[in-house]
């Protein structure tokens, strides 16, 4: 999954979009965690806002917000592209192919 990250900086509020997603949803921490493939140590820290997650990481958060957590799931979610702010976020698809990321 690519990020483009003019400027970024992290939203003020992830720890509460992180626990509302998982709320939301009717996910236990292990089930997230799982999805987004970190340690639920780990989440409990974003969710408390001790610690933040990397792009890497908040990439997928937003793809199950603005997607659904169903994205996290599908084979194929690398293939968009999560462009995030402060303020908000907007999802759009990479044009890219499988073939072409291959060379």
């Amino acid at each position: 999954m690519d990020v483009i990250t003019e400027s970024y900086q992290m939203p003020s509020d992830f720890s509460k979009r992180i626990k509302l997603l998982r709320h939301r949803h009717g996910l236990s921490q292990q089930q997230l965690a799982d999805l987004i493939d970190v340690s639920v140590p780990l989440l409990k820290q974003w969710e408390n806002g001790q610690a933040h997650p990397s792009i890497r990481y908040w990439q997928r958060i937003v793809l199950a917000e603005s997607a659904g957590i169903q994205a996290l799931r599908e084979d194929g979610y690398g293939s968009r592209l999560v462009r995030e702010s402060s303020a908000a976020y907007t999802l759009s698809i990479s044009q890219r192919t499988r073939k072409s990321c291959a060379r």
